[in-house]
């Protein structure tokens, strides 16, 4: 009634009344309601709000004032705020935390609470404490220390957040096995990601006791960038057959920065066809790889696409004589080689006697395939004929048509105008012309003069020799 009756007030303020209304409620120990009606009634007066923040404080009210202390508008003095932390400090760790994370650090002194906070530490360790110190090292400017704190206690959300924002590589450069137990995705995004300041060639021989690591390191880095490590692209073909051997393959064709021997040594040590066959191919010993795929993988089919990829007559030759040395292949041969060799070579040599599990069938499927292959050749010759005449024909139309002459054309060898002189008129007699299609033109009478002399000078050093 007296805030709104302001004007009537003569004798009494509303800064004294509220006071006073304030020191009656603390007398019936009334905190709660006290300490909720200090904004609107204190206002924006520092000294007020520091004199009864002082008195909550000397009747062990810290927890009820402390939230609608306010950090501006007004913003009281460091020691105030200070004085409040260093009491949550030993009395509630929760509500430490809460108000470091609630007021600006400007407020209060934090080389103070960092020095009271390593003092306390030595006497008993709690997490609180520690994450409370960790903060404060943060807001002073030793990112590095907090970073160490937040790995001990197992923050992971706050370890790597700070190593991002501060960009504390160098502090986890040397730490790569140690951040990879930590929370292996993200050091593994974190790795990957950033090697520009921690290079591969600085985290590999950390992972050398770990090889699986190594391999997820190094896979990671060869799909976001196969160029981004290629000196241990040859390390990494062990580790891909010792870890995920299905993206060998994938890795051996991508790849070029391995030695070819090396590589073919680590594949017949643990006997990896497929890839020996890709690797002699790519050394250049096909026949080898061939028989590789007929004799150990017994895959013809594989066999047949080799060939056809390849495109070599004596490779065809090699896979027919390598089937039928083996019967259980000669089937399969049949089944699919028509479309690629003549199928009369493949039936001749056939041994008599062989016993070939669906012969009749095979046969008609060869023949069935060979005329296929028969209609489409002519089907595509006719299309090629067509295609020549039709494009022969407009080849002629272009070379037959018209090309402009006008007043600004002149010979290429006289420059005189080949149509008309300066009045536009045509020349009378009308020259004969010789055109190119590059734009020259040149006078027939003057293309005559030149060879004709060419011809006499020619004749003239024939005689003189």
């Amino acid at each position: 009634e007296a805030e709104e009756k302001a004007d009537q007030v003569q004798r009494h303020r509303l800064q004294d009344i509220g006071e006073k209304y304030l020191g009656q409620l603390t007398e019936a120990r009334e905190f709660e309601t006290a300490a909720a009606l200090c904004p609107r009634l204190l206002k924006q007066q520092a000294g007020l709000w520091e004199k009864w923040v002082a008195v909550f404080c000397k009747i062990a009210q810290h927890a009820v004032i402390a939230p609608y202390i306010p950090v501006r508008n007004p913003q009281l003095s460091p020691d105030t705020y200070t004085q409040m932390l260093l009491h949550f400090l030993e009395a509630d760790e929760e509500m430490f935390l809460k108000l470091l994370q609630d007021w600006p650090a400007a407020v209060y002194s934090v080389p103070e609470l960092i020095k009271a906070v390593k003092l306390k530490l030595r006497g008993e360790h709690s997490q609180g404490t520690e994450e409370g110190l960790a903060r404060l090292l943060v807001l002073g400017g030793d990112s590095e220390a907090a970073l160490e704190l937040y790995l001990k206690l197992n923050r992971k959300d706050a370890a790597f957040s700070l190593i991002d924002k501060f960009q504390l590589f160098p502090a986890v450069k040397d730490r790569v096995l140690d951040l990879l137990r930590f929370d292996h995705p993200r050091a593994l995004k974190l790795f990957v990601n950033n090697t520009d300041k921690i290079t591969p060639a600085h985290v590999v021989p950390q992972l050398a006791e770990e090889r699986g690591l190594q391999h997820e390191y190094l896979a990671a880095l060869f799909d976001k960038d196969p160029r981004a490590a290629p000196h241990h692209h040859e390390m990494q073909v062990g580790l891909y057959a010792e870890f995920d051997y299905p993206k060998l393959l994938p890795f051996l064709r991508q790849s070029s920065h391995y030695r070819l021997e090396t590589a073919l040594q680590l594949c017949q040590d643990k006997e990896l066809y497929p890839e020996m066959v890709f690797v002699l191919a790519r050394m250049g010993d096909a026949k080898q790889a061939l028989q590789l795929l007929v004799e150990r993988v017994g895959d013809v089919g594989e066999a047949l696409a080799f060939c056809q990829e390849h495109a070599d007559e004596e490779l065809w030759e090699h896979l027919i004589t390598l089937c039928l040395s083996r019967p259980s292949l000669v089937a399969p041969l049949l089944q699919d080689i028509g479309a690629h060799v003549d199928p009369i070579k493949v039936v001749k040599r056939i041994p008599m006697g062989m016993k070939i599990e669906g012969l009749r069938e095979k046969l008609s499927k060869i023949i069935a395939d060979y005329h296929l292959q028969m209609s489409l050749r002519e089907g595509c010759e006719h299309i090629l004929k067509s295609d020549v005449v039709l494009l022969g024909r407009r080849l002629n139309r272009l070379q037959r048509r018209a090309l402009r002459v006008d007043s600004r054309s002149r010979c290429g060898l006289t420059g005189a105008p080949v149509v008309g002189g300066g009045n536009n008129l045509l020349l009378q007699p009308y020259p004969g012309l010789v055109t190119f299609f590059g734009g020259r033109v040149y006078q027939e009478d003057a293309l005559v003069s030149l060879c004709q002399a060419e011809h006499e000078v020619e004749a003239g050093a024939g005689e003189g020799e």
